[in-house]
């Protein structure tokens, strides 16, 4: 999927950061920091479960 507006810079920071074992990363950040698409993002109940679709799904 292209994405002209990903935030390229932002990835790589997050990239450099995975390893580490403090590293936390929400999907909801994700899009939010990286101006991601594709992704729909809805907490479920009281667990904090969190339910992703492709929004560019055929139907």
């Amino acid at each position: 999927m292209y994405n002209p507006s990903f935030k390229v810079a932002e990835f790589d920071h997050f990239k450099m950061q995975a390893g580490l074992p403090t590293f936390v990363l929400s999907a909801k950040q994700w899009i939010e920091k990286t101006n991601a698409i594709g992704l729909y993002v809805q907490a479920k109940g009281t667990n904090n479960m969190l339910q992703l679709e492709d929004s560019q799904k055929d139907d």
